[in-house]
């Protein structure tokens, strides 16, 4: 079980590259976009259900497709979505919502995304 001290490089690890067509994963906040990529982040309130000595920490998958103006932009999110679903499930790591795709805005270019919240337990 992670701490909050790992729990975001974990969730790194977890969606890390491996083949070439896997995204890069980096941490947030970002002030720059190559898509496609994944951004990864604490969504709010960052832990709850605490119990004596663990809680469930809440962290969010930013998918970032392309450019809104992309033709394939759905098909990366769907694609991504699958292989974030499927890698958290063998890991700890629940989905509990997400946003659908649409309009992500960074250093004001829009670009095509979709915001996935997961879930896991850690250790205080």
């Amino acid at each position: 079980m992670s701490s909050i001290l790992d729990v975001r490089e974990k969730l790194g690890a977890v969606l890390a590259r491996v083949e070439d067509s896997d995204p890069p994963v980096v941490q947030a906040p970002i002030d720059a976009m190559a898509p496609p990529m994944l951004v990864l982040g604490w969504r709010i309130p960052m832990l709850d259900t605490w119990a004596a000595c663990t809680a469930m920490a809440h962290l969010w998958v930013l998918i970032v497709a392309g450019r809104l103006d992309m033709p394939k932009g759905y098909e990366t999110i769907e694609a991504q979505y699958q292989r974030i679903q499927t890698l958290c499930r063998a890991n700890q790591f629940s989905i509990v919502q997400d946003t659908g795709p649409g309009a992500v805005e960074v250093a004001k270019v829009a670009y095509l995304g979709c915001r996935i919240d997961v879930k896991t337990p850690i250790t205080l």
